[in-house]
Parts: C-alpha cells; structure tokens; sequence
C-alpha cells in the first residue's frame, strides 16, 4: 500500500521530526480518518517532574556596592548540556531605581559572589541546579535586552507577564540585571525550570 504523507506544511514535519528526533523524511504520515472528540487533562507545574523537567529558585538581595553598579546573574555553563526557562522574574530596591536585564553567550564570566537557588520539588531526580547564580560590580552584557523601573517603596517589580516572555537560557548563555545608578541595591527574585537538553537539540 503506498504511503502518503498529507501534511503539506512543512514547518510541522520539520517540528515534530526534530522534536521527537525521528527519522526519515514524513514524520506526519497523515491525519486521523475520523473526527474525535478530545477531553484534556488538567496539567499544572505539579507534572513537571514526570515531563522531566526541575524546578528552581532563588530570592537573592546582595548589598550596594560603595561607587559602583549592582549587578546579578544567573548562567547556564557550557557543557551543562541542559536547558533553563526563566518563568517569573521580579525585582525590587530601596530607592528608585532603573534596572537593565542583559543576556549573552560565550560563557561570560560570574560576578564575585556566588549564590544558590533551591529545588521547589523533592521528587525530581537533581537536587541542585545547573545554573551558576552570582552577584557583584558588574556592567551589562553585550545585549541589553530590557530596561524596568523599580519605584521606591514597590514590593517587586514583575518582568514575565505572559508565558511568551519566559526567558531562555541554553549552554553558554547568561542573564544579567544591572542597576543604572551606583550604591543602590537591588533584590532578584527568580524562578525557573530545567531539563536535560535531547540529542536532536544538541548543537
């Protein structure tokens, strides 16, 4: 019988072939003959861990820095061979301050202090993150990607709004938030999760 394949958009091939990393070249040999009635099951962040992923945060609030700039960040290491999705980030400070979140590759190097985030579930498999945390004088990376305001007195300022702005970190990448202003601190408040990157993902 001759097979064929009806999907003749070739974005979808392409995204489920990589994404299950099949093999040869219809990965959607074709819709279903009938139409079928589909009940979806409820899936919150209490299912992460059987979708393989880890989740973690961290509340960070380091000191000012006497005649320099604050900064933050968080890096995933190259080699890690995991992938981080910032979920919530929020920021706060004691005075009036503006705040610049910068990302870049290449590994860029941690700030002087080093941090740790914690696990919010005791059922995944690594009790650790991947992800470097650390803090200190430090001025933006290479890509200035977005620039808040944190009012005086605000409790936090959030910066993820919808799921489209979830943040992506992957090896090598890291995500900064620097104050404009010197002697000023500022508090990061993050929460993200992990997984080991899939051979078809791996670059």
């Amino acid at each position: 019988m001759a097979r064929f394949n009806e999907i003749l958009v070739g974005r979808y091939n392409r995204l489920l072939q990589k994404l299950l990393s099949m093999k040869g070249p219809a990965s959607l040999v074709t819709l279903s003959d009938e139409a079928m009635a589909v009940f979806p099951l409820f899936s919150g962040v209490e299912n992460r861990y059987l979708e393989g992923w880890d989740r973690f945060r961290i509340t960070w609030n380091p000191s000012a820095i006497v005649g320099q700039t604050l900064s933050t960040q968080l890096r995933n290491p190259t080699g890690s061979g995991v992938i981080a999705v910032l979920e919530q980030i929020s920021a706060s400070a004691g005075a009036l301050v503006g705040v610049d979140i910068s990302q870049q590759g290449g590994n860029p190097a941690d700030l002087a202090v080093i941090g740790a985030g914690f696990r919010l579930d005791p059922r995944t498999k690594r009790v650790a993150t991947s992800l470097v945390i650390s803090s200190g004088a430090g001025a933006i990376l290479a890509n200035n990607q977005y620039r808040i305001s944190v009012p005086t007195g605000v409790p936090d300022v959030q910066v993820i709004i919808t799921k489209n702005q979830e943040w992506t970190l992957l090896p090598g990448d890291a995500i900064r938030f620097t104050a404009e202003t010197t002697n000023v601190a500022i508090g990061i408040d993050c929460c993200w999760r992990e997984r080991i990157l899939e051979d078809s993902e791996l670059f």
